[in-house]
């Protein structure tokens, strides 16, 4: 997590809680719910800053682990907790409680006891449904997800002609029954048994500059950063429709897909996950870039836990040498953290090694990745400072000699 450790503000997403009370309906009985109607206050309820004053201690329960907390599209909050953290709800309403009273009363003369509704998650669980659906425009439809920063940094051959709003509706539209398999690179991420390269996951992705030729020849698909964040969505959703055919996951083991916060969202993904048996999400890992789970740090929380809990596990990608410092991927929940050193090769051996050895020491060896690994300095170094997992293009080399001599 970043330095400072100040607790995000509540997650604004309808389709989220939908999901949370899907995920939540088996074991109901576990967990209790809140809804705070701090609007229903006068005069000063509707100010900005005593909203933010009653969302603040739940916010910090939440991100202590304590509950979950959604904001509704009237203001109200809605705090979902466990059934044995009672009282340390039942403090924050009371800190509520004399933080409202001593300022204003509620609407109709009545207390702020008014304002808050205590909910059963098993008795009143149709309630709560409800409560989500309304959130949703349209009736209860799910709206488009909107396009997430996904950071993609991914280049295609250099070409004259930039992508253009028209060309990639003409892209997307020839992707749709497109047959992308032949595009699929694999990128193995690789422990060592004795001397002996064994693969843990398989990375999953497209190429583009392979997409570029086979399928828009002449054009320069990142020459527009936003539309190609818009394509890179595109082609998340058709790999996962590719890959929901069972004759398509028997072909691997244990995979990973690099995806986004918007993606995992998506009807593709829910009917991805539908077709997943309970052993095979354990053996898919979902790869987030760190400027998207940044973008939306509630968002990615949410999903994370309700993944988590199905058996899916997280890998933590784009983080480099010089910026892990600032951010805590065992703190935020990853299963992985994928650091490249790839710039750092200028640095001398000595302090570049110190400096791995830290890295591995507060991640954890078995979550820690070495990725872009295309040197053998780069692959010794690793090891001596306690690297346990590698992918680069030294050991896809590594592993096609293995291979060959078997």
């Amino acid at each position: 997590m970043i330095a400072h450790d100040v607790p995000p503000p509540p997650v604004a997403n309808p389709e989220l809680l939908l999901e949370y009370l899907r995920v939540l309906e088996p074991r109901a009985g576990e967990r209790r719910a809140v809804r705070i109607a701090a609007g229903r206050l006068k005069p000063l309820g509707h100010l900005p800053e005593h909203r933010r004053s009653a969302s603040q201690g739940l916010a910090a329960l939440a991100h202590a682990g304590t509950g979950e907390l959604f904001l509704l599209s009237n203001d109200e909050l809605l705090f979902f907790y466990p059934a044995d953290q009672v009282a340390a709800v039942n403090g924050e309403l009371s800190r509520l409680a004399s933080f409202f009273s001593d300022r204003f009363s509620a609407k109709g003369g009545g207390s702020i006891d008014h304002c808050i509704t205590r909910l059963d998650c098993r008795s009143d669980f149709a309630e709560l449904v409800r409560l989500a659906k309304m959130q949703l425009p349209d009736g209860g439809e799910s709206p488009a997800q909107p396009r997430r920063d996904r950071g993609e940094t991914a280049t295609a051959g250099r070409h004259d002609a930039p992508l253009t709003l028209d060309t990639l509706v003409r892209l997307e539209t020839a992707l749709a029954g497109a047959d992308l398999s032949a595009l699929i690179n694999r990128h193995s991420v690789c422990r060592f048994d004795s001397a002996v390269l064994k693969p843990s996951f398989t990375e999953l992705t497209v190429s583009i500059s392979g997409l570029a030729t086979a399928v828009v020849p002449g054009l320069n698909l990142t020459s527009n950063i936003w539309l190609f964040d818009v394509l890179t969505e595109t082609l998340d959703r058709r790999m996962l429709s590719m890959l929901v055919r069972p004759e398509e996951m028997s072909a691997f083991s244990s995979i990973s897909l690099n995806l986004n916060v918007a993606t995992l969202l998506s009807d593709e993904f829910l009917a991805f996950d539908a077709a997943m048996s309970t052993a095979r999400r354990g053996n898919l890992v979902i790869e987030l870039k760190d400027k998207d789970v940044f973008h939306d740090l509630p968002a990615y929380l949410i999903v994370r836990d309700l993944l988590q809990h199905k058996g899916y596990r997280f890998c933590l990608d784009g983080v480099g040498w010089r910026t892990l410092d600032l951010i805590d991927g065992v703190k935020l929940g990853f299963d992985f953290v994928k650091v490249n050193v790839d710039q750092a090769v200028d640095e001398s051996g000595e302090h570049l090694g110190a400096r791995l050895a830290w890295m591995v020491k507060r991640v954890g060896a078995q979550r820690f990745i070495l990725s872009r690994v295309e040197a053998p300095q780069m692959l010794t170094m690793g090891r001596d400072a306690g690297v346990a997992l590698f992918q680069g293009q030294l050991i896809e080399k590594m592993l096609t000699v293995q291979r060959c001599r078997r």
